[in-house]
């Protein structure tokens, strides 16, 4: 949940006006769309050239520090190149002049509303992955084919998005 802190700054910057900017300076949505695209296919990679026979065991997972997962998620959602295009598309679409806040302020709220529905949804996801992961995480037999699976899931859109920036 701690990631979602990361969408303030992006519904903020939708509400002053970066849209504008990136609207005028395409280049800089492709820079960051390709550092995106890389840093899921570098992670791809090591994933799938990893240690096979050192894999984690639940206590590594279960014991990590609360402070690197909120720097690790954090880094996701600032490298995501979806999120800040969802909050400069999304939240204006539903803006009215004849409403009582201006437009710059519309924004914000909308783009709030959206985070905080995210972020419900996100402890559903993270309270069953927790589950799903402890399990799946002791089965040796399965070692192998999480770190080919978590590789094709960090590559294939790291790639897609590499190419689409393109």
């Amino acid at each position: 949940m701690a990631f979602r802190l990361a969408s303030y700054p992006q519904i903020a910057a939708a509400a002053f006006g970066v849209t504008v900017l990136l609207a005028a300076v395409p280049v800089l949505l492709v820079a960051l769309k390709l550092a995106a695209g890389a840093l899921l296919v570098w992670k791809g990679r090591r994933l799938w050239r990893g240690p096979r026979h050192d894999e984690p065991a639940v206590a590594d997972v279960v014991g990590r520090s609360k402070g690197r997962d909120f720097r690790d998620s954090l880094m996701v959602e600032v490298l995501n190149p979806r999120s800040p295009r969802f909050y400069f598309a999304f939240p204006p679409q539903f803006t009215a002049a004849s409403a009582t806040l201006p437009i710059w302020g519309q924004i914000p709220v909308r783009g709030v509303i959206a985070n905080v529905t995210f972020s419900l949804a996100d402890v559903v996801c993270i309270v069953c992955a927790r589950i799903f992961a402890t399990r799946v995480i002791t089965s040796t037999d399965l070692a192998t084919w999480r770190r080919r699976i978590g590789d094709l899931i960090l590559r294939a859109p790291g790639a897609k998005v590499m190419v689409e920036a393109r």
